[in-house]
């Protein structure tokens, strides 16, 4: 238990970042900022099975569609998501949503992506079928990521610059709740490690609890997904970032 049984070697693609498990199947899908690739990994034979190039700048984080064979990936320089068909091995879309896209999500039936942009500090909300941004929803300062519930009924962002996550309605896209992270405020502290650090969202499969990553903090922070209030704190290891739970 608790030991590293394989290392995947990626050739020459470099600072691997996002990563999603293919369902059905042995491979994982992972992001390169160095790369700029989606990389296809065999996780049972530890073999890349494919790389598709993303034509963009730091691509960085990545969904998939819950109906069709394709992937989208945040390009944080390029501030865009190219739309990869997973079966043609190719780009079919370069999605534009200003500068330095990095969080996404797309709701559980397939018809909306959100996309954070963390320098302007807005949401793109794109309909996966005409790939034009239908709406832009205002968040807190640097959102880094988001993700929605398991029912797709609410989206949380973590805004790592203020310390917050804020909760909005999919359907209506108003801000319904704002949650502040705990960690040390005070000025000196905010300005040199930029504490509390909100990033990494996680729901659980019972669909009662967020989990947030608190970097700076050393913590996971626990939500209660009825009245959006912090009902526990986790201690865990230094600067936890993704989060992910094993069935």
């Amino acid at each position: 238990m608790n030991k590293i049984e394989k290392t995947i070697a990626l050739e020459e693609s470099i600072r691997p970042h996002g990563i999603v498990a293919f369902p059905n199947s042995n491979s994982v899908g992972v992001v390169t900022d160095g790369g700029n690739d989606l990389v296809v990994v065999n996780v049972e034979t530890g073999s890349v099975e494919k790389k598709i190039l993303t034509q963009q700048v730091v691509s960085h984080l990545l969904v998939l569609h819950p109906n069709k064979s394709i992937a989208y990936v945040t390009n944080i320089n390029s501030g865009s998501v190219s739309v990869i068909d997973v079966e043609l091995d190719k780009v079919i879309k370069i999605i534009p949503c200003s500068k330095r896209a990095e969080g996404i999500d797309i709701t559980p039936d397939g018809s909306e992506l959100w996309v954070t942009n963390i320098k302007e500090n807005f949401i793109s909300v794109i309909n996966t079928e005409t790939y034009k941004t239908t709406d832009r929803i205002d968040t807190g300062k640097e959102p880094l990521r988001l993700k929605f519930s398991n029912d797709g009924k609410q989206c949380f962002v973590s805004n790592s610059g203020d310390g917050t996550v804020t909760v909005y309605n999919t359907k209506t896209k108003k801000q319904i709740s704002s949650i502040s992270i705990p960690g040390k405020k005070n000025i000196i502290e905010k300005v040199l490690y930029r504490t509390p650090r909100p990033v990494g969202i996680l729901m659980h499969p019972n669909g009662l609890y967020a989990f947030v990553s608190n970097v700076t903090a050393g913590r996971v922070e626990v939500i209660d997904m009825h009245n959006f209030a912090l009902v526990s704190s986790i201690k865990v290891g230094n600067m936890p970032d993704g989060l992910t739970l094993i069935n």
